[in-house]
């Protein structure tokens, strides 16, 4: 079993909270580092439609994580935002949902180019990529332009779980992608990115 499905497996078979608050779930999905939380928290930015009240809380704590690893340091997030409450259904819906998108493809995960995965430099690269993606999703962008930061951040972070060095260096050249995207829409306007937004979602869903 892949090492990221078996953290979906306990994390599903914690006992269930009726008061569970956003401080609480990350301690709960942090026992192995943060990449864990930074997959789960990335899946809201998925869907074609932001979630109220969820997609900005979970931008934030993306950006925190992520810059908490490249500086190699201990994560702070506002008391305001641990402290806001989260439904365990919501919960639940989440984490059955990367678990059917792990089972589709983890097949294709494995330990490889660990000269990439075991890098030194790899964690905090890591981070600071996942932070950049993390203020491209707070941005005041067209609806439907999320997929690509998002999917760059669950890609960086279940290679980094899985030690797949291959699945990391897809994740760069997408962040690559992200920023000549990015960088499209500041020059040539918002129609001409979402129309690569859109073609990028053809192809990757």
């Amino acid at each position: 079993m892949a090492k990221l499905s078996l953290e979906i497996e306990n994390a599903l078979a914690l006992p269930k909270s009726s008061n569970l608050t956003i401080g609480n779930l990350i301690d709960r999905l942090s026992i192995s580092g943060h990449m864990f939380p930074i997959t789960f928290l990335s899946l809201p930015f998925l869907t074609p439609i932001p979630i109220p009240g969820i997609s900005s809380v979970c931008g934030i704590i993306i950006i925190v994580l992520g810059a908490s690893m490249f500086l190699g340091v201990d994560p702070w997030i506002p008391q305001k935002i641990l402290k806001q409450p989260i439904s365990q259904k919501t919960v639940t819906k989440f984490l059955s949902a990367l678990s059917k998108i792990i089972k589709l493809f983890e097949r294709f995960f494995k330990p490889r180019l660990l000269t990439i995965s075991d890098h030194s430099l790899n964690y905090q690269f890591n981070g600071l990529v996942i932070t950049s993606c993390g203020l491209i999703l707070m941005l005041p962008l067209p609806p439907g332009t999320n997929l690509p930061p998002a999917l760059n951040i669950l890609i960086l972070a279940i290679g980094d779980i899985e030690d797949d060095g291959l699945l990391i260096l897809i994740g760069y050249l997408i962040f690559i992608l992200n920023v000549v995207l990015l960088i499209a829409m500041l020059i040539f306007g918002s129609q001409l990115a979402q129309s690569l937004y859109k073609w990028l979602e053809q192809l990757f869903l």
